[in-house]
């Protein structure tokens, strides 16, 4: 059976190729698709380091999108690491929800992103 490719905004997907719990933080290893095509991978070796996405222009595409739904809260987020990142969570937790939505993934994107900065304001802001 095929790896399932999850749909989130600006026509990218993400196919996870491998998922398991890490020593400290997920481990995934996947791929990048826009409108279709294969344009990048990530990975998270699951040992607390960061997540890489590449190739850089996909980074800074998701480091955009985190930007762009931030904005709406009136937070500056220049400084939160790992931004572009955070989508990779996002999709995994809407992509392998058992839940039915009644908003679309934009909605739920703004929401993900509004809990991500009240989670680290309450350490770094």
């Amino acid at each position: 059976m095929a790896a399932k490719r999850i749909k989130i905004m600006g026509g990218y997907e993400i196919q996870f190729d491998q998922r398991a719990r890490g020593q400290e933080t997920p481990y995934y290893v996947g791929r990048i698709f826009k409108n279709g095509k294969h344009v990048g991978g990530f990975e998270n070796g699951g040992t607390g380091g960061p997540t890489l996405i590449h190739p850089p222009f996909v980074s800074k595409d998701f480091e955009k999108m985190f930007d762009d739904a931030a904005k709406k809260t009136g937070t500056d987020v220049s400084k939160m690491f790992e931004r572009e990142a955070e989508i990779i969570g996002f999709a995994e937790s809407y992509g392998y929800s058992k839940a039915k939505f009644s908003v679309t993934v934009e909605e739920l994107w703004e929401d993900w992103v509004k809990q991500t900065i009240e989670e680290y304001k309450k350490y770094s802001l």
